[in-house]
């Protein structure tokens, strides 16, 4: 009878729980892994977050500026975009200067009313060709660190300590890589 009494203590395994301490880890280990990824592949980064990057150039004009500006701005001179601070591009080639014009409103020898075009002496439009590494996606467009470029968008912005001003942009090329 004194076998059936004495019973054997049940052994107990070893249970692992999730904690929240777990948790926390399991997280930072995830965030420090994607870093990596992102800063060891950029294009695969890119690639994951549904976004496909570029090289692009863009035309952007400066309306109604002054004669002789364009002597500062040389190949190669970082743009900055004023509003954000953030470096945007830099400019392609020379830039050009066409003629600035205004439509004003005039009358004909019948006293009706026309608009004439009229060309303003020591004005011009300054035009410049920017280039830069762009991420495209779907709904957004074309994207240089946080500044949307788009055809018809007007930009603040700084070239080098050359020249500043509000430009519109007119045109966006994607180069081939």
């Amino acid at each position: 009878m004194d076998e059936m009494n004495t019973k054997k203590p049940r052994e107990r395994k070893a249970v692992w729980r999730l904690n929240i301490l777990d948790v926390v880890i399991l997280l930072l280990a995830a965030f420090f892994v994607t870093l990596l990824v992102m800063y060891f592949f950029p294009k695969t980064a890119d690639a994951l977050a549904g976004e496909e990057t570029y090289e692009i150039t863009y035309t952007v004009v400066f309306y109604g500026i002054d004669d002789g500006v364009d002597e500062d701005i040389v190949d190669n001179l970082q743009v900055v975009d004023k509003e954000t601070g953030s470096v945007i591009g830099s400019v392609t080639g020379s830039p050009s200067y066409d003629g600035y014009y205004v439509n004003e409103i005039g009358f004909d020898d019948a006293g009706m009313p026309v608009f004439k075009k009229v060309e303003y002496s020591g004005k011009s439009n300054l035009t410049v060709d920017i280039t830069a590494r762009a991420t495209y996606s779907e709904g957004q467009g074309y994207t240089v660190n946080g500044t949307r470029i788009a055809c018809g968008r007007e930009y603040g912005l700084r070239i080098s300590s050359a020249f500043e001003g509000n430009a519109v942009c007119t045109l966006i090329t994607v180069n081939s890589d």
